[in-house]
């Protein structure tokens, strides 16, 4: 690496380590490019690469700027098996490996069969939703009072959108997951593997027995019954797919992921990564613009002449948004671990799936809880971090107080 080389790494780097709500605490570019590189070594092929990239940008968009309540997790059906993108074996082979190894009263035995039981559905056509409770297994260390519900919804080109929805405060009784299990088996058309309900209402139970159903309309189906967060995460993913500019960006993000990986030379990688970095800086805030539906008036700012071309209005937006700094507000759920070898996104895979994909119960609670041990909260009035538990009562950003906060809100109901 050159000595200008080494010094434009260095002052990127150091400006990110200072900066810090910057994005890049919890997206690495460098650990992302990492886990490619050793994915495609394994066997796993371009286009399972590519979807697994589009799938973390959009995961870490929808919790860091989206601010969605709730997970999702994108599988494909390939051949009547369910595949994790970015991962060569299939899901349902992990599962069996490790029931095995655990025995058949084991936990991980239960998730083995409840997961063949959803692959072998899908599979045939008989259902195309599948409700799998998880409620927490009392006295095993790491597990809590978080249940969850797993709902995966399959389309008609094999497509999988698992949603991961917590419910809070389960008793050793499983009360929570017994209301929610009845709550399901009393919509028309829920089926059963079995067409009968579970008798055992232990976790095991639960695990081995997903509820299903086969509908046209899925999403209304889903909206009866109660889950309209899910179409609220769909519909701002979707929002960002019709913008071009975003799908143009991240094709070119996918892109430079995939040059970095193949590039053997460490200085020029390192630049190939900062480029990335600045690509993705640039998403980060574009993406922000099209949430607040500003991105149309940033545009007809930037087109200042009658004869500007798209081209010149990109570019120029492009150079824009890399350069404005790229700020999360409030935290954020997955800090990166900078001296990992791993994708740092990939990071917020491992706290819901161990390696190859296998459900990791107990480190999803720590993915979807809720940001109660962040060590910031956004100002009610400019959106700014301010740090917890340090008896502040003045944004140090905008400088409004607390008592001037509720008196404007108080004002604003007589407005």
């Amino acid at each position: 690496m050159s000595l200008t080389e080494k010094n434009l790494y260095f002052n990127y780097e150091n400006r990110k380590s200072s900066e810090i709500n910057s994005i890049f605490k919890y997206y690495s570019v460098r650990n992302e490019v990492n886990f490619v590189l050793r994915q495609l070594k394994q066997g796993t092929n371009l286009e399972s690469a590519k979807r697994y990239i589009n799938n973390s940008i959009h995961r870490f968009l929808g919790e860091f700027v989206g601010k969605v309540s709730i997970d999702k997790v994108d599988y494909q059906m390939t051949g009547g098996r369910i595949m994790f993108d970015g991962v060569a074996k299939p899901v349902g082979d992990s599962y069996k490996e490790r029931g095995e190894t655990k025995g058949i009263n084991s936990r991980e035995y239960a998730e083995a069969v409840g997961f063949e039981k959803i692959e072998r559905k899908f599979a045939t056509g008989e259902a195309n939703i599948a409700f799998w409770l998880s409620p927490p297994s009392f006295g095993e260390e790491g597990f809590g009072n978080y249940g969850f519900l797993f709902t995966l919804v399959k389309d008609e080109g094999g497509q999988i959108d698992e949603y991961i929805l917590r419910y809070k405060n389960e008793n050793e009784e499983l009360e929570k997951s017994n209301e929610e299990y009845n709550r399901l088996l009393s919509f028309y058309p829920l089926v059963k593997p079995d067409e009968n309900p579970i008798k055992n209402t232990g976790v095991n139970s639960f695990l081995q027995d997903p509820l299903f159903a086969k509908v046209e309309n899925k999403q209304e189906f889903l909206v009866e019954l109660g889950y309209r967060n899910l179409s609220k995460f769909r519909d701002f993913q979707q929002k960002l797919d019709q913008e071009i500019l975003f799908r143009e960006w991240l094709d070119e993000y996918i892109q430079m992921i995939f040059e970095a990986s193949q590039e053997e030379n460490v200085g020029k990688r390192d630049i190939l990564i900062d480029q990335t970095e600045k690509t993705l800086a640039g998403i980060y805030n574009l993406t922000q613009d099209i949430k607040d539906n500003c991105l149309e008036i940033q545009k007809n700012k930037t087109t200042k002449y009658p004869d500007y071309s798209y081209y010149q209005m990109a570019s120029t937006m492009r150079q824009n948004y890399i350069q404005k700094e790229a700020v999360v507000i409030g935290g954020g759920s997955c800090p990166a671990d900078t001296n990992s070898t791993e994708s740092l996104f990939q990071t917020g895979w491992k706290l819901i799936f161990s390696k190859n994909g296998i459900l990791d119960y107990q480190s999803a609670s720590k993915l979807t809880s809720d940001n109660e041990n962040a060590d910031t909260f956004p100002c009610p009035s400019c959106g700014q971090p301010i740090p917890k538990g340090k008896g502040i009562t003045t944004c140090p950003h905008c400088g409004i107080t607390k008592e001037e906060y509720i008196k404007l809100t108080e004002q604003k109901k007589y407005d």
